[in-house]
C-alpha cells in the first residue's frame, strides 16, 4: 500500500439472498427495458408502431408499459427494504434541483437559453 498498488476494496455488507437478488436482476432488466423502448422513441419518433406480443403498440405506449414494469420492481425493492422510500425521494428532490438548473430546453422544446 501506498507504493502506487491499488487498494483492494473488502465488501462489508450483507450479502443479498437468493430472492433479493432475484429483486435486483429483474430490477435491472426493467431497467434495460426501459432504456431501449426510450431509445426507440428518439429514433423512430413516439407514434410510430411495432408489433408486440400479437398486438401493435405505440412507441409512447410501449415506453409507459415499460416504465410501469420498472415502477413494480422499484415497489418490490422498497417492500423487501433493498431501497429505502426516504432515499428515493431524496434522489428526485436532487434530480429536481439538478433538471432546473441543467437543462437546456423548456417544456414544448423552447430553448432556455
Amino acid at each position: 500500500m501506498g507504493n502506487g498498488e491499488p487498494v483492494p476494496h473488502k465488501a462489508n455488507g450483507r450479502p443479498l439472498d437468493a430472492y433479493e437478488r432475484e429483486i435486483i436482476v429483474i430490477l435491472m432488466e426493467e431497467a434495460a427495458e426501459v432504456i431501449m423502448a426510450a431509445s426507440k422513441m428518439l429514433r423512430f419518433g413516439s407514434d410510430a408502431t411495432w408489433e408486440s406480443g400479437g398486438k401493435t403498440l405505440s412507441n409512447h405506449a410501449e415506453l409507459s408499459l415499460e416504465i410501469g414494469d420498472l415502477n413494480v420492481m422499484i415497489a418490490r425493492a422498497i417492500k423487501i427494504m433493498l431501497v429505502h422510500p426516504e432515499h428515493i425521494t431524496a434522489g428526485e428532490v436532487r434530480k429536481e434541483h439538478r433538471l432546473r438548473k441543467y437543462m437546456q430546453y423548456a417544456h414544448g422544446g423552447a430553448s432556455r437559453v
